[in-house]
């Protein structure tokens, strides 16, 4: 008689309603917020022909305990202060369960650290703008699956092919292509190391992670079609994020305003003679070397640095030294050329221009214009004697019947 008179308690009850597993997935689905009777089922995988029964049996568990109930339209469930409450203490539990087994992670800085499935929702929301609330999801998602497959050898590069593998299971393939890991991989590698010196697996390496990021990340997806595919060819891919192939400089600002101290560390003034004129050349070629790849051109090169000569034993000199430092500057980098346009005919596209002269004083290239043609000379002759090394030559358009003075070009 005293048995049959004995309750349930509700601390009881909510104990057993959350015991099964189903019914804590409906929790933990209504603690995100308001779902309908149709999107519960959904989200859990159920079938409405085959699971109806079942799954109103665990909706009507849960409302009878208090942890959940009908919402005021009738049509989404919602969790109770009583239902948050507990889903709050089962997280805690979980939480500390699982310390006993935490994953730990051999990280790309070089480092091992305790698994965070936040981690993962941090990098889809920075790398590829995935919404928190579905990065949450995908991360909880990819941590169910490494506690399955248990692994014993758990790697960022690791982490990042499952989550990876869940973005392609949920079509979300604009996100993978985001998330994509550029590089060598490790067969790759060890052959490198093996038939070639250090230099060239640095550079090999960097190379392949440069091409690879264009592709990716840098050209739109039709464009790195075309170029996989032969129908365009995009030349040096590898550095084709980082700078030009190519840059054509024009000296006239140099000469009227000196170089900029972003360039040179200090401000400079315009030159005052053909040697300071050319050595804020070189400064420029030099500040610019890491920045081009394959060539820096300097058209006009005598017509340009005319204003500056005084005789041609001054102008001998300093272009001799100036030619045998540009070709030390050329040699230093492999397939790095200066090329120096010279005018063998003041082009009628500058017969009007202003050239800024020594000290920034401007002159007009028709007042100039046969010292261009005597630096022009004397350039050549240099050249002629001069290192060949990282220098191109290339020379105007010769006039058809001799220079402008009336004499045979060189």
């Amino acid at each position: 008689m005293w048995g049959a008179e004995l309750r349930t308690p509700p601390n009881l009850r909510v104990v057993k309603a959350l015991a099964s597993p189903i019914r804590a997935q409906i929790l933990d689905l209504l603690a995100r917020g308001p779902m309908s009777y149709t999107e519960l089922m959904r989200s859990l995988g159920l079938s409405p022909d085959r699971d109806a029964g079942k799954f109103a049996y665990h909706l009507k568990t849960l409302v009878k305990a208090g942890l959940i109930r009908p919402g005021r339209d009738g049509g989404r469930y919602e969790i109770t202060d009583l239902g948050r409450l507990a889903h709050g203490m089962m997280e805690g539990l979980e939480e500390r369960m699982a310390r006993k087994r935490r994953m730990v992670v051999r990280t790309s800085r070089l480092a091992i650290e305790e698994f965070d499935k936040s981690r993962i929702a941090e990098s889809l929301v920075r790398e590829a703008d995935v919404p928190a609330e579905l990065a949450s999801r995908i991360a909880a998602e990819v941590e169910e699956k490494l506690s399955m497959i248990r692994v014993k050898y758990l790697t960022a590069p690791l982490i990042r092919e499952l989550v990876n593998a869940v973005l392609l299971e949920k079509g979300l393939e604009e996100y993978r292509h985001k998330m994509t890991r550029v590089g060598l991989p490790v067969y790759d590698v060890s052959q490198l190391l093996s038939s070639s010196p250090t230099w060239a697996v640095r550079e090999e390496a960097c190379d392949k992670v440069l091409e690879e990021y264009a592709l990716i990340g840098v050209l739109y997806r039709d464009v790195a079609d075309a170029h996989l595919s032969g129908s365009l060819h995009i030349e040096d891919l590898r550095h084709w994020a980082l700078g030009p192939s190519a840059i054509c400089h024009d000296l006239r600002p140099l000469f009227s305003s000196g170089l900029p101290p972003s360039w040179t560390g200090f401000k400079t003034k315009p030159p005052r003679d053909l040697g300071e004129a050319l050595t804020t050349v070189k400064l420029m070629l030099s500040s610019c070397y890491c920045e081009v790849r394959t060539e820096q051109v300097l058209p006009f090169f005598n017509v340009f640095l005319a204003p500056f000569i005084r005789d041609q034993e001054d102008a001998s000199r300093e272009l001799r030294r100036f030619l045998l430092e540009l070709a030390g500057l050329g040699s230093m980098g492999k397939g790095h050329v200066i090329t120096l346009g010279v005018e063998l005919a003041v082009p009628d596209l500058m017969k009007e221009a202003i050239l800024p002269g020594p000290g920034g004083t401007p002159s007009s290239c028709e007042e100039v214009g046969e010292k261009a043609l005597e630096l022009a000379d004397v350039l050549l002759d240099v050249l002629g004697s001069c290192p060949q090394a990282g220098l191109d030559r290339r020379l105007g358009t010769r006039p058809p019947e001799g220079r402008q003075d009336g004499t045979r070009g060189p």
